[in-house]
């Protein structure tokens, strides 16, 4: 598939979410070749039997702002499982996390979850804000539409007027 052919950014960004978030939730593995990969390079990841194109531009990867950010800071948190999950560590071997850790991990993902809705919260004002003007765009639109059509209605029936006032004068042709 050609580089034009592909999803726009919010939609491969959004399909990449879905695809990490099923492996989350299937308990899969990432495929054996990401790994290794950070967040940051998880952005160059292109496998179309998967649904996953690339997002080159730094600023549509970024979770601290951009239009993408809650998606991104969900993405960086199923990553963050999955690795988890193929990477095992010491601690992970015995049967329970110590306390500390779990209460490490579970308040790190408090905090991006936190941040998660912080971004969607932003989202959904500036989403509102927007459909607001966009509203009062359309309002502003709908009464000049009104008053052009008012005057149009007037201007025809001024056409009219004047057509039969020059019809009842003699001596002049109407061209």
């Amino acid at each position: 598939m050609d580089e034009t052919e592909w999803p726009d950014v919010g939609e491969r960004i959004l399909l990449r979410k879905n695809y990490l978030e099923k492996l989350v939730d299937q308990a899969l593995e990432l495929p054996k070749e990401w790994q290794k990969d950070s967040f940051t390079k998880s952005s160059e990841w292109h496998r179309e039997d998967l649904g996953i194109y690339p997002v080159g531009s730094k600023r549509d990867w970024n979770k601290k702002s951009g239009d993408h950010r809650s998606l991104l800071v969900l993405i960086d948190i199923a990553l963050k499982k999955l690795k988890a999950r193929s990477q095992p560590t010491k601690a992970k071997t015995s049967k329970a996390l110590p306390l500390g850790v779990r209460v490490a991990r579970l308040t790190e993902e408090n905090k991006a979850l936190t941040a998660a809705l912080d971004n969607a919260v932003t989202d959904w004002h500036e989403a509102r804000e927007a459909l607001e003007l966009a509203n009062k765009d359309a309002i502003t639109r709908e009464a000049l539409l009104e008053f052009t059509q008012r005057k149009l209605v007037e201007a025809e029936a001024e056409v009219r007027s004047l057509t039969i006032k020059l019809h009842a004068r003699d001596g002049l042709l109407v061209v």
